[in-house]
């Protein structure tokens, strides 16, 4: 057992490693439909954060309140994520830095509509 992971340790300091999505291909790429996913992953994701806004506090939160609510959902879900990848699959920092800024920042303009919204 222990030669097997001096083996692949080996292996893995040698080079080269990465991660390869392979898709035997044959079907059209239908982007409308890809569109279409991501916005019932975003509207579910919207939801479940609005659950949470109107969970918080009883009805205690300020606007500002109710917007950080939504934006620390978002940057936990970019931090937890990104990062996650980043320390396992040897994502790049600057790929990982940016997908946690991104998704900090749409979350943040999420909120800003959902605090006005959600009144809890």
């Amino acid at each position: 057992m222990q030669s097997d992971t001096n083996t692949y340790l080996a292996k893995y300091r040698q080079g080269p490693t990465g991660i390869l999505v392979y898709d035997l291909g044959g079907k059209r790429l239908n982007f409308g439909k890809l569109l279409g996913a991501e916005f019932v992953v975003d509207f579910v994701s919207a939801l479940l954060a609005a659950c949470i806004l109107a969970l918080s506090a009883g009805g205690l939160l300020s606007y500002w309140r109710r917007l950080s609510v939504v934006t620390l959902t978002g940057i936990f879900a970019g931090v937890f994520l990104g990062f996650e990848y980043w320390n396992w699959s040897n994502f790049p920092a600057y790929y990982t830095v940016a997908s946690v800024v991104i998704v900090s920042l749409d979350w943040f303009f999420a909120g800003l509509a959902m605090a006005a919204i959600v009144k809890c």
